[in-house]
């Protein structure tokens, strides 16, 4: 339970920076609500349900990983909660991975991992296009990066 140090812009995402969103004060629910109609094994989840989300101090642990700039703006990076559990039972955080792929090609935007419940993982990859920023699509040219996977491609369509 340490403040992480605030980043100088949205940009800045170095690990120093990055740590769980929580969040407390009168507009964070006391806790999840229990039908005790449903029993006793019911009620119990709940409320251990409501023990792994809000602390003791009445912190609400999001489970997001993310940064607060200096100018109070906030951005998720992540999430510290995600796994996939394969169908032999063993866990796979898929955001290493995802990263990793990422910084090994420049020419791909983003990477997202599938394998829960099943033999193996896949994963589904897009390319960067030219004007691409997040926020807009772009165009159906593919970036440069993209481009020197195959030179004799130029369009994503």
């Amino acid at each position: 339970k340490i403040e992480m140090e605030r980043a100088g812009a949205l940009t800045d995402i170095d690990e120093k920076y990055q740590g769980e969103l929580c969040f407390r004060g009168r507009n964070i629910m006391m806790g999840y609500l229990a039908s005790p109609d449903l029993g006793p094994a019911h009620v119990a989840e709940i409320q251990k349900k409501t023990a792994e989300t809000i602390d003791n101090d009445g912190w609400l642990h999001s489970g997001d990983k993310g940064m607060i700039t200096k100018k109070g703006m906030v951005k998720i990076t992540g999430r510290y909660k995600e796994l996939i559990i394969g169908e032999g039972g063993e866990n796979i955080a898929p955001v290493p991975i995802e990263d990793a792929v990422k910084k090994a090609c420049d020419g791909i935007a983003e990477v997202m991992m599938i394998g829960d419940k099943r033999k193996y993982n896949v994963a589904l990859v897009t390319l960067k296009a030219v004007g691409a920023n997040g926020e807009t699509p772009g165009t159906d040219d593919l970036d440069a990066g993209a481009r020197r996977l195959n030179p004799a491609l130029t369009k994503i369509s």
